[in-house]
């Protein structure tokens, strides 16, 4: 079964308690389910987790997708959870 490594950045990593996690995945996840289950094996409260990803952007492999979109990769995947930040 491929594997989904997770990187949480800022808030999100703040949120799931990890900045990376890996968790076997099957081609029926979503992106938001993978880090959903990747933050909450490393114990994260889950609401909380919830709250950040429903308004985190993320990037699988490099390349920007909804939470929504389906893992359909028969290989190992990196998924980057960027939250929303402000700076300047």
């Amino acid at each position: 079964m491929p594997t989904l490594t997770v990187h949480f950045f800022a808030g999100a990593a703040q949120a799931s308690g990890c900045e990376r996690a890996d968790v076997p995945f099957d081609t029926a996840m979503t992106i938001y389910e993978g880090a959903l289950q990747a933050g909450l094996k490393q114990g994260a409260h889950k609401d909380d987790l919830s709250k950040v990803l429903s308004v985190s952007s993320f990037l699988v492999d490099g390349t920007l997708h909804k939470g929504s979109t389906v893992l359909n990769t028969p290989a190992d995947t990196r998924v980057d959870v960027l939250p929303p930040f402000a700076g300047g």
